[in-house]
């Protein structure tokens, strides 16, 4: 098969996720031809990802993200959904440049990363693309998802955006910590996408007061600095996007600050023994398949991570809080072997479950317009 990739580039899960699926792809004989990223003027696309890309041709689409406040944390949701509407004709240009990519490259299935230039592009244009949708995102679509307390206003807001994401596709692929029946022909729920380096990591490897750090947002830094000057037994290694972060900054002799790094990340995440991040899925995925300690602060007012936050604590994978300065990282978090251990064979289940799906989806004859 041949295949475009099209990732939306707020955080870096979705990221993550479509590196993990390029590798079960490649290894199966299918050939990634083109990679679109959704990006805003305030994200800049991580290193590892134009590295693991570099073989392959790679354009940017303008796309909505969300407005972050003053403070360099929390999201500004209102804001946010005014500057997409007075945005609008940018998009359409996105979708215009996204339509020559796909009209240039040809391919059998386009594989949308929860990007919504994709749900607008199937909006304009009605030609036969075969799309298929990933992300944790479309498990908000199951009949039984639990959503975090919010309005019904806000839930229909959310499963809104959900859908306009996967609008023309053929199938929706939610990732999730654990399989569950669904009743929609569009919703498959299937296993988190890790990268393979994460197999090939110790579980049973950790330096005892070693915390690793995510912070989506580079405004969290100060609560990091100041949790890390009350827990001086503690060695924190940060990861972020912060501009001013250029590679490696050493702030004090028990808190260094890192740029974006793939590899450094996994390798600190196989040593650490807790995992401390602003509450994205695959983040948690990944640490908890390893066996950490895992305790999440969502990004204030982002629906989806207060969702993750709340699931985690739910099935006992973790805790959360509402910020970072305030955490007691000394209390124990007990865990149940053996749903860890479903929970690890489901994840390594993940390629044969998803050639299986691409393999069914070629079978089936595209619907005519």
């Amino acid at each position: 098969m041949r295949l475009i990739f099209v990732i939306q580039g707020e955080g870096r899960g979705h990221f993550t996720q479509a590196l993990a699926l390029k590798e079960i792809l490649e290894e199966n004989g299918h050939s990634i031809e083109a990679v679109a990223i959704g990006r805003s003027s305030t994200r800049k696309v991580p290193n590892y990802v134009t590295e693991a890309f570099s073989q392959i041709p790679i354009i940017e689409i303008k796309s909505p993200n969300f407005l972050i406040d003053k403070k360099g944390q929390g999201i500004k949701v209102k804001r946010s959904v005014l500057k997409t509407l007075l945005k609008f004709p940018v998009y359409l240009k996105a979708v215009r440049k996204l339509q020559h990519l796909i009209l240039d490259t040809n391919p059998d299935i386009i594989i949308n990363f929860y990007e919504p230039i994709v749900g607008l592009r199937n909006f304009v244009y009605h030609n036969e693309s075969r799309i298929i949708s990933i992300a944790h995102q479309y498990e908000y679509l199951h009949q039984d998802f639990i959503f975090p307390p919010m309005s019904k206003l806000q839930q229909l807001a959310l499963k809104y955006f959900t859908k306009l994401t996967a609008f023309g596709s053929e199938l929706m692929l939610g990732l999730s910590f654990a399989n569950h029946e669904t009743d929609s022909k569009k919703l498959k729920i299937t296993p988190p996408l890790l990268r393979k380096q994460i197999f090939s990591l110790s579980h049973t490897s950790s330096i005892k007061d070693s915390v690793l750090v995510y912070i989506l947002n580079a405004g969290y830094s100060k609560q990091i600095i100041d949790l890390a000057e009350k827990s001086l037994t503690k060695n924190f290694q940060v990861f972020t996007d912060d501009p001013l972060v250029k590679d490696e900054y050493v702030y004090s002799k028990n808190l260094t600050f890192h740029a974006l790094n793939g590899e450094k990340f996994l390798a600190l995440m196989q040593d650490c023994d807790t995992l401390l991040s602003t509450a994205g899925f695959e983040t948690i995925a990944e640490a908890y398949y390893l066996g950490k300690h895992i305790t999440v602060v969502p990004v204030k007012s982002h629906f989806e991570q207060m969702a993750n936050a709340l699931e985690i604590k739910r099935k006992n994978i973790g805790d959360y809080s509402l910020n970072f300065k305030e955490l007691n990282l000394d209390i124990p978090q007990e865990r149940n072997p053996q749903q860890w251990q479903d929970y690890r064979t489901w994840v390594e289940s993940c390629q044969n479950i998803y050639i299986d799906i691409f393999i069914e989806i070629m079978k089936i004859q595209p619907e005519k317009a």
